[in-house]
């Protein structure tokens, strides 16, 4: 009997926190077993010690570190170097994040077939953190180090795949999207609760670059309109101090229950840092959520963004000012027409399972030419 090729995934986030990069990395891998091609195993950080908020269908091992906030990722490091140098695996599949010193050196001692995925890229998004320089240095020289080690390179939009293919002319570059997991587009009916007053949700962690801050100033200028911020993270204390009476903050939420949260409200918002997406187009995972669920998103005008706005799926803009806002309400039945309407292609090009089944392909490409 032929023996499945053994995929070795690592991910530098904790998958018991509900955010973006647990998603993706939980409902990828899940859908790549499920298309029974590989061997998988993953192996992940857990500062928070939580259970992973997707079950995984694959063999996953969670490693504990210390949970002191800028030194986690350096602890990991040094477990991805003995993972990478003593573990069995046909191709080692890495998603890049912001620290990966030791991890590179594993791989220049190793030489494995590598792939890379790239989600977002380490200069802007250590700029957004406000690191310091010695780690925003680290974080970009080794980014150009593993890009140029890759044999493959997953860019979730063309910014970075173009960034990842500026430095490794010769790699095999794919862009591979976010996707959406089933329960979103199996909402039924899409008939909302409704209340007297509209709800409109964020969902996130309550990063600087995704606007929950712009989301609560914006409350307070729109008292008629209820706000649910579903998430949790650090900077959700302060933005409770200077909320309104109209926001209401739902703390963290099982990923499996989300779809309750979209079911109740009316529309979305994800109001990304301009600045911060001037050269890196998003791929929202969020955005892409509220559609799926059928919810009119209201967004910031970001490179990624712009199928919001051509498919008549909601407005964006410059600003988030109150007066957009309310002219984006008043059309939002017909932006879930729209929505409505294109159910069936939003599963077809945004599900996961489309995304693993891509990268399933060109992982056995790169096997076969070895």
């Amino acid at each position: 009997m032929k023996t499945k090729p053994r995929v070795l995934t690592l991910s530098s986030n904790d998958q018991g926190i509900s955010w973006g990069p647990a998603i993706h990395y939980l409902e990828l891998w899940n859908e790549v077993a499920k298309c029974e091609t590989f061997e998988v195993s993953g192996h992940v950080p857990s500062w928070t010690k939580n259970k992973p908020i997707i079950e995984p269908r694959f063999g996953l091992q969670q490693w504990a570190v210390p949970n002191i906030r800028g030194l986690r990722q350096v602890f990991w490091d040094f477990y991805c170097l003995g993972i990478i140098l003593f573990c069995r695996y046909d191709i080692l599949y890495l998603r890049l994040s912001n620290f990966h010193v030791l991890s590179w050196l594993g791989i220049k001692i190793r030489n494995p077939l590598l792939a890379l995925e790239l989600n977002g890229l380490a200069k802007p998004d250590q700029e957004s953190a406000k690191s310091n320089s010695i780690k925003r240095f680290i974080s970009v020289f080794f980014e150009k180090l593993l890009i140029k080690e890759a044999k493959t390179c997953f860019s979730v939009s063309e910014s970075i795949k173009a960034f990842a293919r500026s430095y490794a002319p010769n790699t095999e570059h794919i862009l591979v999207d976010n996707g959406v997991a089933e329960q979103f587009f199996e909402i039924e009916s899409l008939d909302r609760s409704k209340g007297d007053k509209v709800q409109a949700i964020y969902v996130g962690t309550f990063t600087p670059w995704d606007g929950a801050s712009d989301i609560v100033d914006l409350a307070a200028r729109v008292p008629d309109v209820v706000f649910l911020m579903v998430g949790d993270g650090v900077r959700r204390p302060s933005l409770e101090e200077k909320a309104t009476k109209n926001v209401t903050f739902c703390g963290w939420v099982p990923y499996s229950d989300l779809a309750t949260y979209y079911m109740a409200s009316d529309v979305a918002l994800v109001l990304y840092e301009k600045e911060r997406h001037v050269k890196v187009t998003v791929s929202s995972l969020k955005t892409r959520e509220y559609i799926a669920s059928g919810l009119p998103v209201f967004s910031t005008k970001v490179p990624g963004q712009e199928f919001i706005g051509e498919n008549g799926y909601g407005v964006l803009c410059e600003e988030p000012t109150p007066e957009l806002f309310l002219a984006f309400l008043q059309h939002k039945n017909r932006f879930q027409e729209n929505l409505i309407r294109d159910r069936n292609l939003l599963r077809e090009k945004f599900s996961w399972s489309a995304t693993a089944k891509k990268t399933v392909q060109f992982l056995q490409t790169k096997i076969d030419e070895e």
